[in-house]
């Protein structure tokens, strides 16, 4: 198999930090990474023909370094659109780990329902929908056809996560209000920064997990902030989240942050940017322990 897979399509980016620093204040016992991806060995699994970029290896070992470092004891893998549908490296990763693990797959719309009790039963409980960050980015999302397949994973109580910008979608609130199933955003939106905390895709996000049909992960704080750690610039829509919906917000490391285009962030330090908008003992053990384990069955 070819060792080295980057192309100038889909160029490397850079690699995570090696040696997080301890938080300077410890998570709550249970806590949960609800976002991160392994990616590799690249010398052993292809990643997909139609990627944007190709990691260096971030592999379970040094994934599990970085929790054990910071205190975390429940994790959630992502598939990352490198993989396209092939979940293999995730769910071997799942199966390696000694931490108690959940995954979110990415899966064709056809997918045999005898394939997904087996995913469940490895521990899946929720199916990704990338529309961003990918060669062929989705202008629409197709809401019809994937509320479809959402009925059919209703019944094992799993979730639809979209990757979107939701300030493409003034209506993002109309559109999911009578979804199937519950919802889960990544990165606080995905709003580009410059993104107003008034734009209607991003009130509709709040409306919609206030109302409780939508989660939101408290994650890549660096893939929506104009600024640099600590990301200061973004506090007003973290304070928004943590106002108007604490009962549906995730928070996890999105390790080994792939397509970074800012400092490469201390894992500890990351950890300790959740502090400037939520540093009640009561609202961290929820948005740690509490929310994920709702929603991905712990």
């Amino acid at each position: 198999m070819t060792h080295r897979q980057g192309t100038n399509e889909a160029p490397y980016c850079a690699p995570y930090h090696p040696d997080p620093s301890v938080p300077a204040r410890p998570f709550p016992t249970g806590a949960c990474d609800s976002h991160a991806h392994i990616c590799g060995p690249e010398n052993s699994f292809l990643y997909d023909a139609d990627r944007i970029y190709t990691p260096p290896d971030a592999l379970l070992p040094a994934y599990e370094h970085m929790l054990r470092t910071i205190g975390i004891e429940r994790i959630v893998l992502v598939q990352p659109s490198i993989y396209g549908h092939d979940n293999k490296v995730m769910l071997q990763a799942m199966d390696e780990t000694s931490f108690t693990a959940r995954g979110v797959a990415v899966l064709p719309l056809d997918t045999e329902q005898a394939e997904l009790e087996t995913l469940h039963a490895a521990g899946i409980r929720g199916v990704r929908f990338n529309l961003v960050d990918v060669k062929k980015p989705g202008t629409q999302l197709p809401i019809a056809v994937i509320s479809s397949f959402a009925k059919r994973i209703k019944p094992m109580g799993w979730h639809v996560e979209f990757l979107v910008h939701v300030d493409d979608y003034p209506d993002f609130e109309t559109m999911f209000k009578n979804f199937p199933v519950d919802i889960v955003v990544g990165h606080f939106g995905y709003f580009r920064p410059g993104c107003r905390l008034e734009h209607p895709g991003f009130q509709g996000l709040l409306n919609l997990a206030e109302s409780g049909r939508c989660w939101v992960k408290i994650t890549g704080p660096y893939r929506v902030a104009a600024e640099d750690l600590p990301y200061a610039d973004i506090d007003i829509f973290s304070r928004a989240l943590i106002t108007r919906a604490p009962h549906r917000l995730l928070w996890g490391s999105d390790w080994p942050h792939v397509m970074m285009k800012k400092t490469m962030p201390d894992d500890g330090l990351l950890a300790d940017t959740l502090e400037r908008y939520a540093s009640d003992k009561t609202l961290r053990h929820q948005i740690l322990v509490e929310n994920p384990a709702n929603l991905y069955q712990f």
